[in-house]
């Protein structure tokens, strides 16, 4: 009788178990994603482990050029490039570049970086939103096609084609096709469409202000008489 229960008890337990695994590790492939992988480890497309058709949602290593559909998870390309044809999530680094041609959440580091619409960290010699962009773009050139909301820091250019609300500065300009909320601050160049709050820089230029601007040379276009539109050193207007 003790046995029996003790044999009964081995049955229970390995089923259990089974059922487990088999949650785990479905055993019908046919409910496998076909088109999705946790791996890849990539030389120079095509000399790669899996298609490029193939998404990777997991690890994807490679030596100087890995193409892939979707990626999330860790990207990183010791000597070259990372290229994703769909959306990013999650990190990216590599020492060329990291190039995806749709939506990116987390963070991109390399010496040139593009995504869609971008949410997260750009860091980098040049970033690229070709839409829009929420968070830190930190780099040489920053340029966002989009609106812009966050942090654009760099050492030589900030450009933003939409709006931008946050903080843009930077050590040679600041440009903003759009309307701005918040600070632009540059040793030499400041613009924007309608101004709403302080461009701190040599030259500040605004479509029109609804703030203060501090610099050398201060310029409102919509007031088109002179001397108004120009005041050095301080222009106020609310």
């Amino acid at each position: 009788m003790i046995q029996k229960t003790k044999k009964n008890m081995k049955i229970k337990t390995y089923s259990i178990l089974f059922i487990m695994l088999a949650y785990c590790f479905p055993l019908n492939a046919a409910e496998e994603s076909t088109t999705t992988k946790n791996f890849q480890l990539s030389i120079w497309a095509p000399k790669q482990i899996q298609d490029s058709s193939t998404s990777i949602c997991g690890v994807r290593l490679s030596l100087f050029y890995g193409i892939n559909e979707d990626v999330c998870g860790l990207d990183f390309a010791l000597l070259g490039v990372n290229r994703t044809n769909g959306e990013f999530k999650g990190f990216q680094y590599a020492l060329g570049g990291n190039c995806t041609q749709g939506d990116v959440t987390g963070a991109q580091w390399s010496l040139v970086n593009t995504g869609n619409n971008v949410a997260g960290w750009q860091d980098g010699l040049v970033n690229m939103a070709n839409g829009n962009f929420v968070g830190l773009q930190g780099g040489g050139v920053n340029i966002t096609k989009g609106d812009f909301k966050g942090w654009q820091h760099g050492l030589l250019a900030n450009i933003t084609k939409g709006n931008f609300v946050g903080l843009q500065s930077n050590w040679i300009c600041n440009i903003v096709k759009g309307d701005t909320t918040g600070v632009q601050f540059a040793l030499f160049y400041n613009a924007s469409a309608e101004m709403k709050g302080l461009q701190l820089g040599l030259v500040n230029i605004a479509e029109d202000l609804n703030g203060v601007q501090l610099g050398l040379v201060n310029i409102i276009n919509s007031r088109n008489n002179p001397p108004f539109y120009f005041l050095p050193l301080l222009n106020v207007s609310f």
